[in-house]
């Protein structure tokens, strides 16, 4: 089986110019580009954690865009509008390319240098406004010397890079340190897949080392350097998940199973850091369902305050309780798993906390997003009841009308929610600016949302980005001039007008164009069938007075023998299977299953079944069905004939971007490359050409990759 590369075009070939070389394009606009629905300065496309310059006059505000493999940059965080352009792009030679790795500076390899960037995760930014990058996929750390002082909107070039060696300077490496089958052991300058970065006040930074399972710590990288202290380099000087002596930099130990129970002195799979003004620290210990905090770790020993080591002084999420270390729960309410509450979390992706030291946590799968009232003020609280400072229950929550017992994902399928301010669906990135204003990263419905200085309940946004408006959540933005997934053509000769057609399924609708024959590039469409507007793409979204749940004369729906995408797997009853379900396809049986989706990134299964949920927490869904030509999503994870009972390997349970087949199987990937492996580079070169795909092998802990499917035998 062979996975073909999507391209978002529709080509013309007039028969008058007499050769097969196309002539002009919709969907995008030119022939050098195919991101999905059409991408600029104004799209997002699934974001994720987000930075404010605090200290800049007009606070910029940076914005992960992870699956366009790029950051964005707004000058005033403050005063933007819905809708309004980036002020600057980096990782992208342009507004419109989209691929990871996309790099055309000199010395780039494949794609690969201080230029391009691949499924970037955290950002942060210095006291000077310098910016770090979470480049994860490439598994390393990106500095970028004060973006908004540089006279320009792209082009940007690294400074520096972390988690390549020691120099600092090799931007064409991209080796994940993490003892895995032929890679290094993890290092003090090695990592694998960060995510979470922060810079504290002092500017010491904090990384997120996920797959390591640890928090490295860089005193002062952009100082002198100072051998004594270890400032001005990028060798790690202080390592935080793995011991209580914090300098165990070759250890990697997931604690969370029964075997490695969970701890003060440990954690797996951390995705999240954020430092107050006092130096504290605070860590989204993913895998454990908790925030950890340590009282100034960098501070000199003391055994009476708990500051200045690496035993966590503080646990959010695990019960009322605030030293409940060995609990690692998922508050969920799925199976037997406890209920949300304002007490428990599931998912601690992104953390942010303001001037008076109130704590924000994204609990992703819960959509929704947990405020603390200064959670460390020495009052004590009143723990278990919301609305009191100095504990660690939650006193506020947006997403789900200031109700902490919910879980629905706003603007879901079948959440009977319709989008608004008000509603969030798996936010995955936090932020707060000097004035107050809270910026949540509504990553499912392809948004950022401002809240100007929240203080009605439940919190409603004020302003969005990546949207036209609150009321649509298109990839990108979707307009009359973008496509996704486009199926099917149709030529109307009649009247001599050669109007042409397009099924546009991914957006769930038909374009129609009134010249087939004198478009030019990136026109758009003069008629839109199947939705109410240019920018709405759901599907089903009738809006006629006899519609059923959207659901009439007025809407169009997939068809039933068209390829699956991430909008598809929805209740839609004109689907053949239901992904949504656990329904199987009979015949020829568990080959026939391409995979088993875990989901929170596959837009329209938003209303989080059963088994969707279950699989998103790494425990054993039943199996559903997926045909063997959907394409992968970013999150989709092998199986065959079905997921294993536990998402473990080794006996160590590992995180949902490193599920795997129990060892020691390995997986098989579908890339653009007939290596048996290959680096990220070679990787995007092999995509850019559009090489013929055939599958590889890769270990069986290695995180999946955008264009990743299961299958076993091929």
């Amino acid at each position: 089986m062979a996975a073909a590369a999507t391209i978002f075009i529709v080509t013309a070939l007039p028969a008058a110019t007499g050769d097969n070389i196309a002539d002009a394009v919709l969907g995008q606009i030119d022939f050098s580009h195919n991101g999905l629905n059409n991408p600029g300065a104004a799209s997002l496309f699934t974001p994720g954690p987000l930075a404010i310059d605090v200290n800049a006059l007009n606070q910029h505000l940076y914005v992960v865009d992870a699956q366009n493999h790029r950051v964005l940059g707004w000058n005033d965080s403050a005063a933007f509008v819905s809708g309004q352009n980036a002020n600057l792009e980096i990782g992208q030679p342009d507004f419109q390319t989209t691929l990871c790795n996309s790099g055309t500076a000199i010395g780039d390899l494949a794609g690969l240098g201080p230029d391009s960037l691949c499924g970037p995760g955290g950002v942060t930014v210095d006291a000077a406004g310098n910016l770090f990058v979470a480049d994860s996929s490439n598994n390393r750390v990106l500095e970028y010397n004060q973006p908004f002082a540089q006279a320009k909107s792209v082009g940007f070039v690294a400074n520096l890079v972390f988690g390549q060696g020691s120099a600092g300077t090799n931007f064409v490496a991209s080796v994940c340190s993490d003892s895995g089958p032929g890679h290094p052991a993890p290092s003090a300058s090695g990592m694998c897949q960060p995510i979470g970065v922060r810079i504290d006040a002092a500017g010491n930074l904090y990384v997120a080392d996920a797959s390591n399972n640890r928090v490295l710590e860089f005193n002062q990288p952009l100082a002198a350097s100072n051998p004594a202290t270890g400032a001005g380099d990028v060798v790690a000087d202080l390592v935080v998940g793995q011991g209580t002596a914090g300098n165990n930099f070759t250890a990697h130990v997931c604690v969370t199973a029964s075997a490695q129970p969970a701890s003060a002195t440990g954690m797996c799979n951390p995705l999240a850091v954020t430092t107050d003004a006092s130096g504290d620290l605070f860590v989204g210990d993913d895998g454990d369902f908790r925030v950890l905090e340590f009282n100034q770790p960098l501070a000199a020993f003391n055994a009476a305050t708990g500051v200045g080591d690496v035993v966590a002084d503080r646990v959010f999420g695990q019960g009322s309780s605030a030293t409940n270390f060995t609990a690692h729960r998922c508050f969920d309410g799925v199976g037997t798993d406890p209920a949300p509450s304002a007490d428990g979390i599931c998912d601690s992706n992104a953390l942010a906390i303001d001037a008076g030291g109130d704590l924000l946590v994204t609990d992703i799968i819960n959509s929704r997003v947990l405020e603390y009232l200064n959670p460390l003020a020495a009052a004590g609280g009143v723990p278990g009841t919301p609305g009191h400072p100095g504990d660690v229950t939650a006193d506020a929550v947006f997403g789900q009308g200031n109700n902490f017992a919910t879980t629905t994902c706003g603007a879901g399928t079948g959440s009977g929610i319709a989008l608004s301010g008000a509603v969030l669906c798996l936010p995955n990135g936090v932020a707060i600016n000097g004035f107050g204003d809270v910026f949540i990263a509504d990553t499912s419905n392809s948004r950022v949302l401002r809240f100007n200085n929240p203080v009605s309940s439940p919190p409603t946004a004020n302003t969005v980005l990546g949207q036209l408006d609150m009321f649509h959540n298109g990839a990108n933005g979707s307009t009359a001039a973008a496509l996704e997934v486009p199926q099917g053509l149709a030529l109307d000769g009649s009247l001599g007008r050669q109007r042409l057609y397009v099924a546009d399924s991914g957006n769930n609708r038909v374009l129609g164009w009134t010249d087939g024959a004198s478009f030019v590039n990136g026109d758009p469409a003069d008629i839109v069938i199947g939705q109410p507007d240019a920018n709405s793409v759901a599907c089903n979204e009738g809006v006629a007075p006899a519609d059923l749940n959207g659901l009439g004369a007025d809407i169009y729906a997939v068809p039933k023998t068209s390829r699956w995408t991430r909008k598809d797997i929805s209740t839609c009853q004109t689907r053949a299977t239901i992904a949504c379900s656990s329904m199987t396809i009979p015949s020829p049986g568990p080959r026939s299953l391409a995979s088993a989706r875990i989901g929170y990134s596959v837009k329209a299964a938003r209303s989080r079944p059963p088994d969707v949920t279950s699989a998103r927490r790494l425990s054993a869904p039943r199996r559903y069905a997926v045909p063997k030509a959907s394409p992968p999503t970013r999150r989709e994870i092998c199986s065959f004939p079905i997921r294993p009972t536990t998402a473990c390997s080794n006996s160590i349970c590992r995180s949902r971007r490193q599920i795997s087949q129990p060892a020691p199987a390995t997986r098989l990937r579908i890339a653009f490359s007939d290596k048996p492996e290959i680096s990220p580079q070679e990787y995007a070169t092999a995509e850019s050409t559009r090489s013929a795909p055939t599958p590889y092998a890769v270990p069986a802990d290695s995180p999946p990759t955008d264009r990743e499917i299961s299958t076993s035998p091929m």
